[in-house]
């Protein structure tokens, strides 16, 4: 084989190759080049030789500058990279036959250059993308280097389109949303190869609403009335919305005497360059409307007011206020704005000028020209009428002053003096006397005079048994209606223009008798007594000295003195008679009489003590025992604590509590003749006493004793447990401490329990228990201690009444929303925290609480909802109770 000088490549993303003349008989060339644009490169095909034996292809890619770049395959394709996008490079390829460059065939070159890409960036036509409908935008760019195609899409995503052209068209968009949008150029046919460009913001829609809106007068046409002016209109675009393509401006005079006034509008194509509005009327006011439109639609209004030209008026304050002698201090409030329609915190500020008529020298001296908004006018004549007005005088413009704008003008006259050293004196049960000395050294004459009460008003005609009184009078006595209680009163000194006057200080003074007292309660106090409490009346009128109690029937009475708070106030009614039903009258003491005080009446209550216990009776039962049996009091005072009973004369005794069931009690038989008393006890209203018939013995078998006794504590009370007795019916259980006895008894041989109650908390009993069989009784066992709890928890409702207060018949105070008073309680848990609720249907509020002292009492402040409604409504109080466990106890109150 001949040798060649064939190609040689340098290694690199270019490369200069040195073409020899080709030797005799060398390699035909490749057949079918062809050539495709990729990213910074050209793929190349060709076919291979045919009937010749080929050791590899040289692809050569050269550009207009000479710059060459190759790619060595022994395959019949390869990729040229490292080439530059958008240059034009021509492409051959040859074959070699050896490995040496010597070995270069024919080159065969492809039938079309190629350019590689990226294409370039497109960039936007201007004005585009362009809104077009709602919804609805219009693209349009300049075309590429090296796109063959294009693509646009959006952020966020929505509509899209591809295109050939440098035009397209995108629907569907939400109107509300602003978009952003791409045009991608794709180089040579290979989509991987694109360069994009990103377009502004944009709003599908209408414009927003311009924000901002001021007017500026710019100058005054002339200087003679009418005067007029030009304005220019000023706003700030909307940051929201469809983009704008012009605005419209309208400003149209709002209170016209012309049915239709004319509307002077302009249009104009950005915000910067505002809008001048021509022929606007000094003084005039005016509505301005600004609006943006678009291909889409019209944005909503914005406005503002504007005042042609002239400030707005300023306002007079009325009356003016009176100085020493005849002089006043005028006083009124800027104008809103200024004659360049700015607000008034903005500058230049009017001057003002007072005019006053007739003329007043001082007015002319010191209120002309002023900056301030007040002016001190002396040299008036008492008791002359004058008038005066303001006026502001608007800025100058174009060297023309605009016309003032003046305030509503009215009459000032001297103020006379006041009257001095007014007294008021209680005179009688509902009358009072008013007594004031004239005012002296008076420059402005007194015209009239009057009285007048904070409870009625103007009383100056009901003075003097209705003869009134005049402007020379100094005094006054005054019948007040009822109901009496505490009032100012004060005199009114008046020139003669009653629209100036002059007021006394304020006294005050309580006239009347006292009103209704408050009734708290009426119990039973021992034998024959019945303790009322109450509080005192609202209404204390002149004041009270002291309160009367009395019964019906009988007409018993009792006396508390007055306690200047709203403390509870009881006292005693004796010599009542025992199960008797009485009412009591409460009656308040004034100290200015009691002709007219009232009453409060209590519910019907009987006096103590309890009545006689009925069907006692002594019998003789099994074992030698004595069975006693009663029935309870068919009347009484108050409710029964317990029974006692002795035997005479041994003096044997036996208590019970007066929820046992059945009363009775069983004692050793006794001497015969022996006779049994029967006590029914209260808690304090004393005892009655039933005497039995003498009775004598029994017979019968006695049970056995009960063992294993145990005791567990109980609020108040003492849970008894024992081991059953052979033959036993059922069994009793004796709680013993101080001389007294409490019992339970347990029915039935297999029931062995039973809880005494009404023990005394923290008391130590010593507790026994014995069998019965039939009616024998057996022996008591041997006694075991146990000490009950302390109560269970409770509320007092309530300690102290609200102001206004009282009980209604159900036992709660009468209080009002927003009313306070003070809750308290006894045996809860020390150191512990007490919450008070105030429960209305099903709505709950926690109103106070408080932490128990030592003691396990508590006190909490409460004040009802603003909001609680009328009728019975209910206090629940919360915490711990001093047995450990979490209790709960009601109140209930009435709310009026």
């Amino acid at each position: 084989m001949s040798a060649r000088l064939g190609a040689v490549a340098f290694a690199g993303a270019l490369s200069t190759t040195l073409l020899a003349a080709p030797a005799s008989a060398a390699l035909a060339a490749p057949g079918g080049v062809t050539v495709t644009p990729k990213q910074n490169s050209i793929w190349v095909t060709w076919n291979a030789i045919a009937g010749a034996t080929v050791n590899h292809y040289v692809a050569t890619a050269t550009d207009t500058d000479g710059n060459t770049a190759t790619c060595n395959v022994s395959t019949t394709s390869c990729l040229i990279g490292g080439l530059t996008a958008l240059k034009t490079y021509s492409v051959d390829v040859a074959g070699y036959e050896t490995a040496e460059s010597t070995s270069r065939g024919t080159a065969a070159t492809a039938s079309s250059s190629a350019t590689p890409g990226p294409p370039a960036k497109p960039t936007w036509t201007m004005g585009y993308p362009a809104v077009s409908g709602s919804g609805k935008v219009d693209l349009s760019w300049t075309m590429a280097a090296g796109a063959s195609s294009y693509t646009v899409t959006t952020t966020p995503t929505s509509a899209g389109c591809a295109t050939s052209a440098t035009t397209c068209v995108v629907e569907g968009l939400d109107p509300a949303k602003a978009y952003t949008f791409w045009v991608n150029a794709i180089g040579g046919g290979d989509t991987g190869t694109t360069s994009s460009t990103a377009s502004a913001a944009i709003t599908p829609g209408v414009p927003g609403a311009p924000l901002d809106v001021v007017v500026d007068a710019t100058s005054d046409a002339a200087a003679l009335a009418p005067f007029t002016h030009t304005g220019t209109v000023w706003w700030t675009p909307a940051s929201s919305g469809g983009p704008v393509d012009n605005y419209t401006v309208t400003v149209t005079p709002k209170n016209s005497a012309i049915a239709t006034p004319p509307s002077y509008t302009c249009a104009a194509v950005t915000a910067l360059a505002g809008c001048a509005v021509t022929d606007l009327v000094d003084g005039e006011q005016y509505s301005v409307r600004v609006l943006a439109n678009n291909s889409v639609g019209i944005s909503a209004a914005a406005t503002t007011t504007y005042w042609g030209g002239s400030p707005s008026m300023p306002q007079l304050v009325s009356p003016p206020a009176m100085m020493t002698g005849p002089s006043i201090l005028l006083q009124w409030t800027a104008p809103q704005y200024n004659a360049a329609n700015q607000k008034m915190n903005s500058t230049p500020a009017p001057l003002y000028t007072v005019e006053a008529s007739p003329a007043v020298k001082a007015v002319t001296d010191t209120c002309v020209s002023t900056a301030n908004t007040s002016c001190s006018i002396t040299g008036l004549e008492a008791g002359r009428s004058y008038k005066f007005k303001v006026k502001a005088l608007g800025g100058s413009i174009a060297g023309a002053l605009t016309p003032t704008s003046y305030t509503d003008s009215y009459d000032v006259v001297g103020r006379p003096s006041a009257a001095t050293g007014v007294k008021v004196e209680p005179i009688g049960t509902n009358k009072v006397k008013v007594t004031w000395a004239l005012p002296t050294g008076n420059q402005v004459p007194v015209g009239s005079l009057r009285v007048y009460s904070s409870a009625e008003g103007d009383i100056s005609a009901a003075c003097n048994a209705l003869a009134g009184v005049t402007a020379t009078s100094t005094e006054c006595e005054y019948e007040v209606p009822l109901p009496a209680g505490t009032r100012s009163y004060w005199v009114r000194t008046l020139a003669s223009d009653v629209n100036y006057f002059s007021d006394s200080e304020k006294v005050t003074s309580a006239t009347g008798s006292p009103g209704v007292p408050y009734l708290a309660g009426a119990t039973p106090a021992g034998p024959g007594a019945v303790k009322v409490s109450f509080r005192r009346p609202a209404a204390l009128g002149a004041g009270i000295a002291s309160y009367s109690v009395n019964s019906s029937p009988d007409n018993k009475m009792c006396t508390a003195a007055y306690m200047a708070t709203d403390d509870v106030v009881s006292c005693t009614v004796n010599g009542l008679t025992g199960g008797t039903s009485y009412t009591f009258s409460i009656k308040a003491l004034g100290v200015a009489g009691n002709d007219d005080s009232k009453t409060v009446t209590s519910s019907a209550v009987v006096a103590g003590p309890p009545g006689p216990v009925t069907e006692a009776k002594a019998e003789a039962i099994d074992g030698g025992k004595v069975k006693v049996s009663w029935k309870a009091p068919t009347s009484t005072a108050l409710s029964i604590t317990s029974y006692t009973v002795k035997s005479v004369p041994a003096g044997n005794s036996c208590e019970i509590l007066s929820s046992a069931t059945p009363l009775e009690c069983v004692f050793d038989a006794g001497a015969a003749g022996t006779k049994y008393t029967i006590w029914a006890n209260t808690a304090a209203a004393g005892s009655s006493e039933v005497t039995t018939d003498a009775i004598g013995g029994g017979t019968g078998d006695k049970p056995g004793v009960p063992g294993g006794v145990s005791v567990m504590k109980v609020a108040q009370g003492l849970r008894v447990m024992w081991n059953g007795v052979e033959g036993a019916t059922k069994y009793q259980a004796m709680a013993v401490a101080g001389g007294k006895s409490f019992w339970c008894a347990a029915i039935g041989a297999e029931n062995k329990v039973c809880t005494i109650r009404g023990l005394a908390g923290g008391t130590q009993y010593t507790v026994t228990v014995r069998a019965v069989k039939g009616e024998v009784n057996g022996d008591w066992s041997t006694g075991v201690t146990g000490t009950p709890d302390a109560a269970l928890p409770t509320i007092v409702w309530p300690a102290t009444s609200p102001t206004g207060g009282g009980l209604s018949s159900s036992g709660g105070y009468n209080l009002y929303p927003t009313s306070w008073t003070t809750v308290t309680g006894y045996g809860w848990k020390p150191g512990e925290s007490v919450w008070v609720y105030f429960y209305s249907g099903t709505m709950k509020w926690k109103v106070g609480g408080a932490t128990a002292k030592a003691d396990g009492t508590f006190a909490a402040a409460i004040q009802i909802p603003a909001n609680a409604t009328k009728g019975g409504k209910r206090l629940l109080a919360g915490g711990w109770g001093q047995d450990n466990m979490v209790r709960w106890q009601n109140a209930y109150i009435k709310i009026w």
